[in-house]
Parts: structure tokens; C-alpha cells; sequence
């Protein structure tokens, strides 16, 4: 099994490349906001691992003065959102980052019941969320429409990735 930190760089680069792998015309069905998040930018990633229920959120930061391929893995306590948010606010501080957003997100992700779902993704302002209910590196997707069943990296990546691309595609074609 890969380290969690081998797994996370092993994500985001097979993410960047199914956005690359985006003709033009692919391209426009992505909204301008959803377009800046697609990872391609330099980003850091702050891994928080949760217990009862378990989450693993990666929390994806787009930093342009920061390392790209910056990974930090806490193991974090559902009772800490607030320091958590404290400490990305300090960390990030050049790209200020709303008081209390981060707290929301974070507990909507312990509160909403991901078990059918697996995944979840959020987006605000230099900063992406993305949700899972289950050790990733170990139990594939079990979504019925993913792609392959399989646990690695680059599957998730390109699973998530075409999952939120067909959900643009609605948004677009709405």
C-alpha cells in the first residue's frame, strides 16, 4: 500500500493530467471558477485525517509564492475545527482565507452522511475539499458509475475528475 503521502502527489498528478487530456470544447464546459480549481495551479496539500466518523479530507491550497507539492498529514479530532482553521489561516495567510468558512466546511463534511456517497468535494475562494469516507488507499470507489473499481491514485483521480466534469457538463447545458 502506498504511503498516504505518495498517494495524495500520485492523485493530484494524474488529476492534472486528465485535465490536460481536455480538448478546447471539453474545456468550456467548465465554469471559469471551476476551471482555476482543477489543480493544474501550484497547490499544497493539508491531509486531515479523522476518526468517528472517519474522513480523510485533503485539503487543497493554491498558493502561488508556496511549493507546489507542498504535504502535510495531520491526524486531526472533529473537536479541533477551529484550531485547524486557525493554524491553514496562519500558514496560508497571503491568501486570506475566509474566518469560520473553513470550520463550515470542514463539519459539513462530518455531518452529511457520506457512507453511500464516498466522496465529497467543495470548492471556495484558493482553497478545494475533497472528502472521503473511507481509507482510500485500501477499499476502491464504490460508486456504481466509477470507472474501474480499483484503489490507486490515478483511478480515483480520473473517476472524480470525469464524475465533476458530467456535472459541469449539466451546469453548462442547463
Amino acid at each position: 500500500m502506498l504511503r498516504l503521502r505518495e498517494w495524495i502527489l500520485a492523485f493530484v498528478n494524474a488529476y492534472r493530467e486528465e485535465a490536460e487530456n481536455l480538448t478546447e470544447e471539453e474545456r468550456e464546459f467548465f465554469g471559469d471558477y471551476i476551471k482555476e480549481q482543477v489543480l493544474k495551479r501550484p497547490c499544497q496539500v493539508e491531509a486531515l485525517q479523522f476518526r468517528n466518523p472517519y474522513r480523510l479530507i485533503l485539503v487543497f491550497l493554491f498558493d502561488e509564492t508556496m511549493k507546489d507539492h507542498m504535504i502535510t498529514i495531520h491526524n486531526a479530532n472533529w473537536s479541533d475545527l477551529s484550531a485547524i482553521e486557525a493554524m491553514l489561516r496562519y500558514k496560508y495567510s497571503k491568501l486570506g482565507l475566509n474566518m469560520g468558512s473553513i470550520v463550515r466546511t470542514l463539519a459539513s463534511f462530518h455531518k452529511t452522511n457520506m457512507e453511500e456517497a464516498d466522496y465529497g468535494i467543495d470548492f471556495s475562494r484558493n482553497i478545494c475539499y475533497m472528502a472521503f469516507s473511507h481509507e482510500v488507499r485500501i477499499e476502491a470507489l464504490r460508486m456504481p458509475w466509477a470507472l474501474e473499481h480499483n484503489s490507486s491514485p490515478q483511478v480515483i483521480a480520473k473517476t472524480i475528475f470525469h464524475i465533476n466534469y458530467c456535472q459541469a457538463q449539466d451546469e453548462f447545458i442547463r
